[in-house]
């Protein structure tokens, strides 16, 4: 497991700026996963003092490969479609966090062959948020339904019990009594992860 923790810590700081930025500027982006950089934080540093159990390296594994493919997504889109101005990329916080949002259940369908039949639909509401986003326009409000409807299709109805990423780390920062309650409490704690690792 040491690779993983060298290259997560490694990611944080080649994304150092690009965090620092979405925390600084209290963005929804950042929000949508913080309980999940929360966590996956904890357990890089607790291995530093105690070796992680087998459940424990499971969930790190997990939270970093989100994080990791959440960051890349969202560096794409501020640098190819808002020139790299945080600003203007915060307006469309909310349509960025549909696409992350669907984009987390398309990877979870094409790990299942049963929910192959639904790629295309995935792909399809995915590729009109692209568009979206690169012509900076708002995201009508009807694809929001849309996403939930085909989640809800794809997964509920299908028998399979698929709680969403942010959700289970939410679960599991609560049992490690990490606060993120707050947004307050949630941006603090990401920020100073962010500066004792410069010192």
């Amino acid at each position: 497991m040491t690779n993983i923790f060298d290259d997560y810590n490694a990611f944080k700081k080649e994304n150092s700026l690009l965090i620092r930025n979405l925390v600084e500027t209290k963005s929804q982006i950042i929000s949508r996963i913080s309980s999940i950089i929360i966590v996956v934080d904890y357990l890089s540093e607790r291995r530093i003092h105690k070796k992680l159990n087998q459940d424990e390296e499971y969930i790190f594994m997990i939270g970093y490969d989100y994080v990791y493919e959440s960051f890349n997504t969202i560096s794409i889109i501020l640098k190819e479609y808002f020139d790299n101005d945080f600003n203007q990329m915060n307006k469309y916080a909310r349509t960025i966090n549909l696409l992350l949002y669907l984009n987390e259940y398309k990877n979870e369908a094409i790990a299942r062959k049963e929910l192959s039949i639904y790629l295309n639909q995935f792909e399809s509401i995915e590729s009109h948020i692209y568009d979206t986003l690169k012509n900076k326009e708002e995201l009508d409000d009807a694809y929001f339904g849309l996403v939930d409807d085909l989640i809800y299709k794809a997964f509920i109805l299908n028998g399979i019990d698929n709680p969403s990423i942010e959700s289970i780390f939410y679960e599991i920062s609560l049992e490690y009594n990490l606060d993120t309650d707050t947004d307050e409490s949630m941006y603090l704690k990401i920020l100073n992860t962010l500066i004792e690792e410069k010192r």
